[in-house]
């Protein structure tokens, strides 16, 4: 071929032959892979016999390689194929208890995973607001990580009030003089001893002048810059606010801090659990009692009273403080995580899922057995009850999602 551009001829001949391409007889090219080295037998195209010798053999393989096509197609692995759901298989009632839909699973990590992405690219800290918090404590001080966590409201507070004011009640009743006793009972007490006619009415003269002295005095309580200020006294130790995960305060948090902040997080949640079924299951026994204690046999006629009703307490659930934390948290841990860390996130998620149906199943107990109608306050527990579960269901679908991918979390 002649470039009339350039002036120069091209020759794609070999280009052909070394790109494997067959001739028209059907022959493989000279030189490189497929070229013919052995001798092909001489047969009709239309042959359907059995080979006898090598040539023969040669001659079908050649025959059936013209038949295929020189293009292969392999699958296509980014296309998607709409597959019908398979049948979930079959499992008790309170695994699925209150769990939210596939939906609502899959917009919300979608949300999560933007929230992640805007905090990895969040500016300089100094560009926040200056940090008001306590300094951070050490990631295994779990008391302290309480403390800074949900904050303490002292007792001795309270206590302290009580002394002041009672303090401050003293010393008003020690200022204020008390009023002078009525005349009736003044008068019994003069006649009560045998008095002269004169004696008498000199008494009567100064029990008048006392009282009208009295009287004159100016009984106004005093003002509160003369009451002593409790504060100066007090030794009470200073409450402390609890602490919310603001940027600043999140961004200031060593990622090597999270994981065992989460541990913490686990361990509180599982201490309520344990309490609250030794609450349930506490029966009182008598058994090493003395015997002047023990319960006896009544004798008597009389009706016996109705017991009162035991008050089942409510399942524990985190609280809407402690789940802010953890879902702040999850957005500054690291993806890719030991096995260590990996464990305890997924003793987290098992503990708030079991926290979570538990509550939802004495939800419904309740809805069962009532026979009237709720309390208010009834009403705005079973209400902060259900946001805690959402809260709850939040975090495991953050952790069974595409972050870090426990999705078999959900069947257990």
């Amino acid at each position: 071929m002649i470039d009339p551009l350039i002036g120069m001829t091209f020759d794609v001949s070999s280009m052909l032959a070394s790109s494997g391409r067959r001739g028209d007889d059907g022959s493989a090219p000279r030189g490189g892979n497929g070229s013919q080295v052995l001798p092909v037998a001489d047969l009709p195209d239309d042959f359907d016999g059995v080979p006898e010798d090598g040539m023969q053999y040669l001659f079908t393989v050649r025959q059936e390689a013209r038949k295929r096509p020189s293009i292969n197609r392999v699958p296509n692995p980014y296309q998607v194929i709409a597959q019908t759901p398979s049948p979930a298989p079959a499992t008790p009632r309170v695994r699925q208890v209150g769990r939210p839909t596939q939906a609502w699973r899959s917009s919300f990590v979608t949300q999560f995973l933007q929230l992640r992405q805007r905090i990895a690219a969040a500016p300089a800290l100094s560009s926040f607001p200056p940090m008001t918090h306590n300094p951070l404590p050490q990631p295994q001080d779990q008391g302290a990580w309480h403390l800074f966590i949900h904050g303490r409201k002292t007792a001795q507070t309270s206590d302290a009030a009580k002394r002041s004011s009672s303090s401050s009640t003293a010393s008003l009743s020690t200022r204020i003089p008390t009023a002078p006793p009525p005349a009736a009972a003044t008068q019994s007490t003069t006649t009560d001893v045998d008095m002269t006619p004169a004696e008498s009415e000199a008494a009567e003269s100064l029990q008048a002048a006392k009282s009208q002295l009295l009287a004159s005095l100016e009984l106004d309580a005093p003002s509160a810059s003369e009451l002593p200020d409790p504060e100066e006294d007090s030794t009470e130790v200073p409450s402390h606010p609890p602490h919310y995960p603001t940027p600043s305060l999140l961004l200031s948090i060593p990622a090597y801090y999270i994981p065992r902040l989460l541990f913490h997080f686990q361990y509180w949640l599982a201490t309520k659990q344990e309490d609250y079924e030794m609450a349930i299951n506490y029966t009182t026994s008598t058994i090493f009692a003395p015997s002047s204690l023990r319960r006896k046999p009544t004798t008597s006629t009389q009706p016996m009273t109705a017991v009162p009703v035991k008050t089942i307490p409510r399942p524990p659930l985190m609280t809407a403080h402690e789940l802010h934390w953890l879902l702040s948290l999850l957005t500054r841990l690291d993806t890719l995580l030991d096995g260590e860390d990996i464990s305890t996130l997924r003793s987290l998620v098992r503990t708030i899922k079991l926290s979570n149906e538990k509550s939802e199943l004495a939800r419904r107990e309740r809805e069962e057995v009532r026979k009237a109608p709720r309390r208010i306050e009834e009403k705005r527990e079973d209400e902060d009850e259900a946001e805690r579960r959402g809260f709850g269901w939040m975090i495991v679908a953050v952790v069974c999602g595409e972050v870090w991918g426990q999705r078999d979390l959900w069947d257990e």
